[in-house]
């Protein structure tokens, strides 16, 4: 039968475990950082340049 996670996580020596936290953290940190510096998705570009279209009054 598989173990979950926290099964795993109980069963690891207390040093182990706090440093498999702290890079657990610094991953989600990572990803949340990559996600805002990521170029936007084709829509959201289409959409910034309809609105630019109108602001400026030109096709």
């Amino acid at each position: 039968m598989a173990k979950k996670l926290e099964q795993l996580m109980a069963e690891l020596p207390q040093a182990r475990r706090t440093a498999i936290e702290a890079r657990a953290g610094e991953l989600a940190t990572l990803k949340d950082l990559r996600q805002v510096a990521e170029p936007p998705t084709i829509p959201v570009v289409r959409k910034a340049q309809a609105q630019r279209v109108e602001v400026n009054g030109a096709v």
